[in-house]
């Protein structure tokens, strides 16, 4: 057998667990019931209804995807080494002649495929719906939108693989997770503000820049403002307003060297786990 076909068998195997467990359908559901929902009413607090401007469009749904789809990567790959691990499959899938990168990478290909189908679909049908509507949306800031999000997911889906892989116990990973959720999603903006408003405006621009792209939240949502020009006239942005170091090919260099890191940080933390028993501690 093909290398690359042990790695396709995971993959399967991850994809097909998740269809019987309908975890494909049920987020594919809340998020296309929130999208459309947040599209349809995201307008209501300054008195509109409807599908209104692409800009005010594409601003919600940024601002959705940042916060459910980290979460929902996170919960989906927080127990998937543990899982196998507990259930005592993870050795003897791994005494078999599988190296720990293949199974690795095949099990992280199958999340990651189930996680993007159900950011296509729940994604998709709003945006479907949204761009038949006279063309709120323009197809392709929705696909940029769409391929970003699915990025976002994947670097997120990285990190909580390697929770899985460190923490002793469910509950641990559970809370690792929601800890670097809401760090990431909510904390870290909050400090860099507070930061800023303690300095009274004097941190250097480059500085503040560069601690923006400390966090792949931040990277993300600046990078699609800076490659979708009708996201930034309802938040107040305009072409001048971000800082010059902010251009769109340093934003998008950050944003795949973190993804990069990300995933050579979860096989190396994986392969060095291995070979050094982690697991065995917390049987």
């Amino acid at each position: 057998m093909k290398r690359t076909d042990i790695v396709a068998a995971i993959a399967r195997k991850e994809i097909t667990d998740r269809l019987r467990n309908k975890w494909i359908l049920t987020v594919s559901v809340l998020l296309v019931v929130a999208a459309f929902s947040i599209s349809f009413l995201g307008a209501v607090p300054v008195g509109l209804a409807g599908f209104q401007r692409s800009g005010m469009i594409m601003v919600s749904l940024i601002n959705l995807a940042i916060y459910l789809v980290p979460l929902l990567a996170l919960a989906l790959g927080a127990f998937a080494i543990i899982d196998e691990r507990e259930r005592g499959t993870l050795d003897l899938i791994l005494a078999y002649p599988v190296r720990p990168r293949e199974y690795l990478a095949g099990s992280f290909l199958g999340l990651a495929v189930a996680l993007g189908a159900a950011i296509l679909v729940g994604f998709g049908l709003a945006g479907a719906v949204v761009i038949f509507q006279g063309g709120v949306v323009e197809i392709g800031q929705y696909l940029l939108f769409l391929v970003m999000t699915l990025l976002l997911g994947v670097m997120f889906l990285a990190i909580s693989y390697t929770i899985s892989i460190l923490a002793q116990d469910k509950g641990r990973a559970l809370a690792v997770s929601l800890l670097v959720w809401i760090g990431s999603v909510f904390l870290y903006d909050i400090v860099l503000v507070g930061a800023l408003v303690a300095s009274q405006g004097k941190i250097p621009e480059n500085l503040f820049s560069g601690a923006l792209m400390l966090n792949p939240v931040d990277l993300y949502r600046l990078l699609l403002f800076s490659l979708v020009d009708s996201a930034r006239s309802p938040i107040g942005l305009l072409e001048g307003d971000l800082p010059k170091m902010m251009t769109a090919p340093i934003l998008a260099a950050a944003f795949f060297a973190w993804l990069a890191a990300l995933l050579l940080v979860t096989f190396r933390v994986f392969e060095r786990g291995v070979s050094a028993d982690l697991w065995s501690r917390s049987r």
